[in-house]
Order: C-alpha cells, then sequence, then structure tokens
C-alpha cells in the first residue's frame, strides 16, 4: 500500500487465482502461529463490524468456494512493511501499531480498517483482472481506502505514500494532512506522527 513491490503498507496476499466463468475470486485462508492467526482474525471481525464496505469486500472474498487466498500473518517478517505484495505476509505487530480510530486529535487519521481494506480492494482487482500489473491494483486499493474513509466521515482522500530520506513513510491526503510511520532497521512501525491538517 504504502511502498514498492517488496515493502508496502497493506496486506495482499500470493495466491494463484481460479478463473470460472469469466470472473476470478478467492476466498480467505490464514496461515502463521496460531495466535498471529487469531489476532488477524479479530482484526478482520472487528472490521467487519464497524465497516460496511469492508464487510462487503470482506464476505465477497470469505463466500467463495473456486479459490483460497492464505494470508501468512506473523511479526516481524522480512521485507513486510504490514503487507507483502510477493509473499502473501501480514505483519500483525504493524497492524496493532495503527489505530482502530482516529485519535481525538487528528480525526483524519489513517485507521487499521482502512489498510485492510485496501489489500482487500487490491486483491480483489487483481482476481477479477488476472495480469493486472501492481500499479492498478495499487490505485484500487487507495479507492478502497476512500470508502473506509467515506463512510467514517473522516476528511481527505488518500493520495498515496511514499519514503523519505530517513527511510520513514510519509503518507499524504488531498487536504494537506500528512502522517508519518517511523521504521526500525527491519522495518516494523515503531510510531505515527501527524501533520497538515486534521
Amino acid at each position: 500500500m504504502y511502498g514498492g513491490r517488496g515493502m508496502r503498507a497493506a496486506l495482499v496476499v500470493a495466491a494463484a487465482v481460479t478463473v470460472a466463468g469469466g470472473v476470478a475470486v478467492a476466498r480467505i485462508a490464514l496461515g502463521g502461529a496460531e495466535a498471529d492467526r487469531s489476532a488477524l482474525q479479530a482484526m478482520f471481525d472487528a472490521c467487519k463490524a464497524e465497516s460496511a464496505p469492508f464487510r462487503d469486500e470482506y464476505d465477497s472474498m470469505a463466500g467463495c468456494t473456486t479459490a483460497t487466498a492464505t494470508f501468512n500473518a506473523g511479526r516481524g517478517q522480512a521485507k513486510t512493511l504490514v503487507d507483502s505484495f510477493s509473499t502473501g505476509n501480514v505483519d500483525v505487530g504493524d497492524l496493532e501499531q495503527i489505530p482502530s480510530s482516529p485519535p481525538a486529535e487528528h480525526p483524519g487519521a489513517t485507521t487499521r480498517c482502512q489498510v485492510i481494506k485496501h489489500f482487500l480492494a487490491e486483491y480483489m482487482y487483481r482476481a477479477h483482472h488476472p495480469g493486472a500489473e501492481f500499479e492498478e491494483c495499487h490505485k484500487a486499493g487507495i479507492q478502497g481506502e476512500n470508502e473506509i474513509r467515506n463512510a467514517r466521515g473522516q476528511a481527505g482522500r488518500a493520495n498515496g505514500a511514499t519514503i523519505d530520506a530517513s527511510g520513514r513513510v510519509v503518507i499524504s491526503y488531498d487536504d494537506g494532512q500528512t502522517e508519518t510511520w517511523t521504521l526500525d532497521a527491519t522495518a516494523n512501525i515503531t510510531g505515527i506522527s501527524y501533520g497538515g491538517a486534521p
């Protein structure tokens, strides 16, 4: 979501896509240690309870019987900033650093469900457009994020993110607000700061 193919913030699975009748879809399976799988599933469930756009995307995947998308839940995985597009790894520890609700002093902040919805939208785009390039999928992910923000009543639409000279992820919104994720040497989120409009 927020970086390049090898290090991005969002969740994207690496799973074979089965095309049946011209439409490719996939159900969801979780890999990894039991505690990490449980933590990730709890996040999915919380987002489903909170957000109709999230619930619709998730349920359309979970109800499929033609293919499976596997999320490898873990912590501190190599080259995984929240997720890895190429491996399907999901860093539960990174997701825990992203607030489930925006802080009162920063009502436009990025939320955990927004980040996860980005992944789901990216994956579903790829599933419905076999052979789609990363950037096409990423645009669908940004649109998915904005669906969550709209449903929550948050100002500012996601523009995307860059990695600055210090190796921090800088997320920008169209109303001028920014958010910076500080990372440790192994790309784990260690802090989040806010700037620009709320």
